[in-house]
C-alpha cells in the first residue's frame, strides 16, 4: 500500500511539474545542459549519466540563440529536443532524455 501511495506521489508531483514555468537565454548550449537546468527550475532532478548514455550524440548537440522565457515545462522541453529527435521522461522525481520512439 506504501509502494501504491508513493507511486501515485510521484506521478502526481510529475504532472505538476510540467506546467511550471521555465527560463533560459543562451547564445549557445548544449541540450544536455539546457535539458538539466530546466529541470531544476522546474523542481526535478535530471539523471545525467543516464540521459548521456541513452542519447549521445543527439544530447551533445549544440543549440544556438536559445530564447525560453516563462514557458511551461513540458513546452520548453519539447522546444529544446524534438529538433535533435529526442524527447523526455521522469522517472523517480529525476527528468532525462531519450530518444523519441519511431
Amino acid at each position: 500500500m506504501k509502494s501504491l501511495f508513493a507511486f501515485c506521489l510521484m506521478t502526481l508531483c510529475a504532472e505538476a511539474q510540467q506546467d511550471v514555468r521555465v527560463n533560459y537565454l543562451a547564445a549557445q548550449a548544449s541540450v544536455q545542459d539546457v535539458a538539466s537546468t530546466m529541470a531544476a527550475q522546474a523542481g526535478l532532478g535530471y539523471n545525467w549519466r543516464k540521459s548521456f548514455d541513452q542519447t549521445d550524440p543527439q544530447c551533445r548537440q549544440w543549440v544556438r540563440e536559445v530564447r525560453i522565457e516563462a514557458l511551461p515545462f513540458a513546452a520548453a522541453m519539447r522546444q529544446i529536443l524534438d529538433p535533435v529527435g529526442l524527447r523526455y521522461e521522469i522517472e523517480h522525481g529525476a527528468g532525462r532524455a531519450i530518444p523519441r520512439a519511431r
